[in-house]
């Protein structure tokens, strides 16, 4: 064999030489398949836990929702629950509310990257729709407290009118309190409530009805008071004045006027009293009693 020959030989590379970098390629190609395997897995599991820890957690607000949602379908059934209360129990409700409302956005946010988050949205929108009840109710109760208020106004009135006060006063005052007592009682019956308020709407209209009977059967008496003060002083100042026999008679028939008339409102303050007691039954299921002494019996003045 000459040197070019020793030269071949010692230049050519044996098979196994020549395969190392294809092995080497097709080792790190399985290393690489196996950690992306095992980063699937590792995802896939994290998914389970974290999609296993979101419902857990979420169901558990889900139950905290039911209780609330169990008071709020019994609202109105307890018609021995006035409409101030019932309105602190949908305040107290909402907040409930609200709280489960942040609370699930703070799970949203811890579990953001969850599939089960985007599957999962019933709770939210159930949270939401009942939030948007509740406010919808307050607002019907804020609507239905102010005319409370206005009738309590009416009240105030009332309860102001002394003896210092003309007849004139008091009779054109008393119009214009009946007026607003129906334009209360018509606000009231246009006003649409959900089930849950429709006693107290009843309620109120019951109780504004029995108000405009008190406010009539008062007015009566104030005319028929007022009728009889006029008899008598013509009574008196006729007899003062009696020249003639027929004029002393004359005196004797104002006075007999007089007697009658304030024998009717006797009459009609006693009608006043009755209704204006069932006004106050009535209206004690919408807003218990004032406990200023001045309101707690309004017609003291005419009773």
């Amino acid at each position: 064999m000459d040197d070019n020959d020793d030269r071949r030989v010692a230049g050519s590379d044996t098979p196994g030489e020549r395969s190392e970098p294809g092995k080497e390629k097709r080792v790190t190609g399985k290393i690489i398949a196996v950690l992306l395997g095992l980063l699937v897995c590792a995802l896939i599991a994290w998914q389970g836990i974290s999609s296993l820890m979101f419902n857990q957690k979420v169901e558990l607000l889900g139950r905290h929702f039911q209780s609330v949602r169990k008071k709020f379908d019994q609202l109105g059934s307890n018609q021995d629950v006035t409409l101030v209360q019932v309105i602190e129990q949908i305040n107290n409700m909402k907040k409930e509310i609200e709280k489960l409302m942040a609370e699930y956005q703070d799970l949203s946010y811890q579990y953001r990257f969850t599939l089960s988050l985007l599957k999962n949205t019933s709770l939210q929108n159930k949270l939401e729709a009942n939030s948007k009840e509740l406010q919808d109710l307050l607002e019907i109760c804020e609507k239905l407290m102010s005319l409370v208020q206005r009738s309590e106004q009416i009240d105030k009135d009332l309860a102001a009118f002394s003896d210092s006060m003309t007849w004139k006063t008091i009779l054109d005052k008393m119009d214009s309190i009946i007026a607003e007592n129906r334009e209360i009682k018509s606000e009231l019956v246009k006003l649409v409530v959900p089930e849950q308020l429709e006693f107290y709407q009843k309620t109120f209209v019951e109780a504004l009805n029995e108000k405009e009977l008190y406010l009539v059967a008062l007015n009566d008496f104030l005319y028929s008071s007022f009728n009889a003060n006029i008899k008598a002083e013509l009574a008196i100042s006729t007899y003062e004045n009696a020249y003639f026999y027929w004029e002393i008679e004359q005196a004797i028939s104002y006075a007999n006027e007089a007697r009658e008339l304030l024998g009717q409102a006797e009459n009609q303050l006693a009608e006043a009293a009755v209704h204006w007691k069932r006004y106050k039954e009535l209206k004690e299921k919408i807003k218990e009693a004032d406990s200023d002494e001045e309101l707690k019996d309004v017609n003291v003045n005419f009773l």
